[in-house]
């Protein structure tokens, strides 16, 4: 049945070409090209796609804090420039390692990982666990009172989303919790090797001074999440905008399938009585 309103003209179908598209995106995942994240929904991506989104996400993490102290001293995460010019440069020299780290395993990822069409592997328990390790390093280093921890906060989400399967969300959850009280105890011993930058820069400045400096700081983190979040949400809806592309068009000759083609001429119908103008239908069965 083909049907043409002339309110509504018909258009061609995409969803014949949607999973070209979706397999050539994937195909040309490598570090010098294509998307730098996997596409499709996430209920479809295998172990690689899932470590893949992590590193990215911790990556970019990474990358504002050492940008932070390595450019500005620390600001706006520390309220001055701390006194202790080692434990300064100790932790710009460790989160830049870091980063080096997470930029490896991600192009590594991506160019050398072998893909397969499993959900668990070591990939994904080697980059859990050193996005934990990395997040407690870095809300310890920075205090657990700053705007770096609401990021780490942040990012939990997202990984959780990421993840989706819960006994990967609980291990996800219950090593940061672990990681976290280890750190607490062996801080308050002693044995780390300096206290947090945030204690170290801490003193009584002026109220506006530091409200200004949160804001920036939430400015810096929420930005970019933002960014990955809107990402994250548009290739959760392909699947679904794929499905409702079949659902309204014959794939084999682009015309409306009869079901939308009724709620079509039941929408004109109704504009046209509302609007009080001239309705013409031409149907071919």
């Amino acid at each position: 049945m083909a049907v043409s309103l002339h309110s509504e003209p018909p258009r061609l179908p995409s969803s014949s070409k949607a999973p070209k598209t979706r397999a050539r995106a994937r195909a040309s995942l490598n570090p010098f090209g294509g998307p730098l994240l996997p596409s499709g929904s996430p209920f479809g991506w295998n172990a690689c796609d899932r470590a893949i989104y992590v590193q990215f996400l911790t990556a970019l993490l990474l990358l504002i804090v050492v940008f932070s102290f390595a450019v500005l001293d620390g600001w706006p995460f520390l309220l001055r420039r701390p006194d202790d010019e080692m434990a300064l440069r100790t932790t710009t020299i460790l989160a830049a390692v870091a980063l080096l780290f997470w930029l490896g395993l991600y192009v590594w990822t991506r160019r050398f990982y072998v893909r397969r069409g499993i959900k668990n592997s070591w990939l994904l328990v080697v980059t859990i666990t050193a996005h934990i390790v990395t997040g407690t390093a870095v809300c310890y280093a920075l205090g657990p009172y700053t705007a770096v921890s609401g990021l780490i906060t942040v990012a939990a989400l997202l990984l959780g989303m990421v993840l989706l399967e819960r006994r990967w969300l609980w291990i996800a959850v219950g090593g940061w919790l672990l990681s976290m009280s280890l750190m607490h105890l062996a801080s308050k011993a002693g044995v780390l090797p300096f206290l947090s930058l945030f204690e170290v820069s801490f003193e009584q400045p002026d109220i506006a001074t530091v409200a200004v400096d949160r804001a920036v700081a939430a400015a810096l983190i929420y930005i970019p999440l933002a960014v990955i979040m809107d990402h994250l949400i548009s290739v959760w809806r392909q699947d679904e905008r794929s499905l409702s592309e079949a659902a309204q068009f014959d794939s084999l000759t682009g015309a409306y399938t009869r079901g939308f083609a009724m709620s079509v001429m039941e929408r004109a119908i109704l504009k046209a009585g509302r609007d009080g103008s001239r309705l013409a239908v031409l149907m071919l069965d």
